[in-house]
């Protein structure tokens, strides 16, 4: 499952009119490879999670 989302990221983000959008938004698309994405989100998590957790948002909101 993995190596499949990892296929549709690289293959999206080589998509031209994808490209142009997010150039758009002053945005590069970047590929991280499942590692780098774990760590990406784990900083994330971090970074972010005692915010939302005093905030008390949820997703369901």
């Amino acid at each position: 499952m993995v190596e499949t989302l990892e296929k549709a990221i690289a293959a999206a983000s080589g998509n031209p009119e994808l490209r142009a959008a997010l150039a758009k938004m002053e945005q590069v698309p970047v590929t991280l490879g499942s590692r780098g994405m774990a760590e990406r989100i784990r900083t994330e998590r971090d970074r972010w999670g005692p915010i939302v957790k005093v905030t008390g948002y949820t997703a369901e909101e």
